[in-house]
């Protein structure tokens, strides 16, 4: 029950439903959206270089799987709201197997999450600082057997929302672009596999375009590849891909040296590391890999 007054305030001659919902960015918690409709608020999040948050085209479907709110009955058969469920959405990744494996690290993770409607519009809060802001959400991906009766719902991205005043904020924002612009600007995903490990400090990778075997040959340097975490337990610092032999990479193979106290005096790695590979044009990231494990 809401004790605070209410107030009439009229009603528009809009009669505008909902449209589905066709695509949600999923950022880390506490992000702002400077401004909600540019197109660049939104690339600024994912094609650059140290993403913060991805676009999940969800187009195939969208279902909102919230309860209805509980409705309690006294001893004297009076009946009364007692409690309203958070929303439980879950959206239907427009991608592909390989794609969504990907996504595993996700589940279980707090993050917020920014839903795109079909008529051009985002659907988004609003913190007590005036900004717009993503719903707290707690994302969870299915491992799972391919689906038996249908199949466009193979690849399912659960948000159940977590804080009710996100809701209370919610608003309505028009978009400056089309939600294609936002897919089309989504770096390509690459797949990369260590071919011979690591030793005297060299390790060999092939990295192919995601979902295909077509070799990419677009590495360059040692800055095409960004170091993420090291093994647990290590006590390795200032480790960074030192080098990279470009000669195979026509058939998308690389030799990457990989050192420990890089800036100082570089020795082998002790424990092992998780890099990915990556490539910028300009500022703009255009390839990405997922994260790989380079055992020591």
């Amino acid at each position: 029950m809401n004790c605070e007054p209410f107030y009439y305030s009229g009603l528009s001659d809009c009669d505008a439903l909902f449209k589905d919902v066709v695509g949600a960015m999923i950022i880390d918690k506490g992000a702002t959206l400077s401004a909600p409709a540019a197109k660049a608020t939104y690339t600024g999040i994912f094609a650059v270089d140290a993403p913060t948050g991805m676009f999940a085209p969800i187009s195939r479907g969208y279902q909102n799987n919230t309860a209805e709110p509980e409705r309690n009955t006294s001893a004297v058969g009076f009946t009364e709201k007692t409690s309203d469920p958070l929303p439980m959405l879950v959206g239907f990744l427009n991608k592909s197997y390989c794609d969504y494996k990907t996504l595993y690290g996700l589940d279980g993770k707090e993050k917020d999450v920014v839903l795109f409607l079909k008529n051009g519009k985002v659907w988004h809060s609003v913190n007590s600082s005036g900004a717009a802001i993503g719903f707290r959400a707690k994302i969870s991906i299915r491992k799972n057997a391919p689906a038996a009766d249908n199949s466009v719902e193979n690849f399912p991205i659960y948000m159940d929302f977590m804080y009710i005043e996100d809701l209370d904020n919610a608003k309505l924002t028009t978009l400056a672009f089309s939600v294609k612009e936002l897919n089309d600007a989504v770096p390509v995903g690459l797949n990369m596999a260590v071919t011979t490990a690591y030793a005297t400090g060299t390790v060999t990778v092939d990295i192919n375009k995601r979902c295909s075997l077509t070799p990419y040959a677009g590495i360059e340097t040692a800055a095409d590849f960004d170091v993420l975490y090291t093994e647990s337990g290590s006590t390795d610092l200032d480790i960074d891909v030192t080098a990279v032999d470009i000669t195979s990479a026509a058939i998308g193979r690389y030799i990457l040296t990989i050192k420990k106290n890089a800036g100082s005096t570089p020795a082998n790695l002790t424990k092992g590391v998780y890099i990915r590979a990556k490539k910028l044009a300009a500022t703009v990231l255009t390839y990405i890999s997922d994260p790989i494990f380079i055992k020591v």
